[in-house]
């Protein structure tokens, strides 16, 4: 049923060779609610396409990611993060990605906050096709950087440890907001080795 919205995955001649998992960013084409959610793609033509995406954009209209959901349960830090908002508060589910479509059907049409706050959520295998919404960013195969850049804004630096410090020796930390961001491996404490991750990190971006 839902392979008739996956019109990219027809391009593809014999089986796509996997090869190491690449993490993109699925942000709003026109920014209205400020918000993204973390996209892992692992073959190569997937891959290519959505660096053409970023490249040479789409404007209003244009190629949709077509995604399951899963309800994350697992330990450790959440992929699947709002990297657009201080803190990173990670969403409660994570991506299973399906294709890139140009049109879908309406019903799996929304964006991550309206799922996250949905009552009850979203269950595990519901599709996501969020129309407003393509691969703006990529993140790369390593996204440690990422859980260290707590403000938001592409580095790692003073402004960082600032918000790092402020949540030192924290514990019971947990989803969705890990005491801040600060948390950086989701032991549920803030505390030597987060340091040392944030330290191997520092001054990423700059």
């Amino acid at each position: 049923m839902r392979k008739w919205v996956i019109l990219m995955v027809l391009a593809v001649l014999g089986a796509p060779v996997q090869g190491e998992t690449v993490y993109f960013l699925v942000g709003e084409k026109v920014p209205f609610h400020n918000d993204c959610y973390v996209l892992p793609l692992d073959y190569p033509f997937f891959i290519d396409y959505a660096r053409e995406l970023i490249e040479y954009g789409t404007g209003e209209y244009g190629t949709i990611v077509v995604a399951t959901i899963y309800r994350w349960e697992g330990e450790g830090m959440n992929i699947n993060r709002n990297y657009l908002k201080p803190g990173l508060a990670a969403w409660s589910w994570a991506v299973i990605f399906d294709g890139f479509a140009e049109v879908t059907v309406e019903i799996c049409d929304g964006w991550p906050g309206w799922l996250e706050d949905e009552p009850g959520g979203w269950p595990t295998g519901s599709q996501i096709c969020f129309w407003d919404y393509t691969v703006v960013a990529e993140l790369g195969t390593n996204l440690e950087p990422w859980f260290c850049n707590l403000d938001a804004d592409d580095d790692v630096d003073f402004d960082d440890f600032a918000m790092f410090a402020e949540q030192w020796g924290q514990s019971g930390c947990g989803h969705r907001y890990w005491c801040d961001g600060a948390d950086l491996d989701g032991s549920g404490t803030v505390d030597g080795k987060d340091l040392a991750m944030f330290a191997e990190n520092w001054l990423w971006g700059n």
